[in-house]
């Protein structure tokens, strides 16, 4: 073999060394650059769901700015007092009724039993 081609052999065994150191590098500072994004959008979301879990958290301070309970509408209102009513009436004991009395006008007023006497 002539030094020609030996040479023109080496230089392209060089070039294709260089390309492939080249090919390494692009590689790694792709992952570099892909790592370092990575970490950086962990962080990032990180950051914002404790940002987010910090402001919904209640602190005593903070109190007026969450929201209240809405009014009860007069529906509700109705139908709560209508259930504390029947409630009310479960827990009472009956009403004792007064014995009904027959009257009849002109009828005599003399008792048919003397008072004492209750036997008959």
């Amino acid at each position: 073999m002539n030094i020609r081609r030996l040479m023109k052999v080496g230089a392209v065994v060089q070039f294709a060394r260089m390309g492939l150191s080249r090919r390494r590098r692009v590689v790694q500072r792709r992952q570099l650059r892909n790592r370092s994004l990575g970490f950086f959008t962990l962080a990032a979301g990180a950051f914002a769901a404790w940002t987010a879990l910090k402001l919904l958290r209640p602190q005593p301070h903070h109190e007026a700015h969450w929201p209240q309970e809405p009014v009860p509408s007069k529906k509700k209102l109705a139908k709560e007092a209508r259930r504390a009513e029947a409630a009310r009436r479960a827990h009472q004991p009956p009403a004792v009724r007064p014995p009904v009395i027959h009257v009849e006008r002109e009828a005599s007023t003399d008792l048919k039993v003397p008072l004492k006497d209750l036997t008959h």
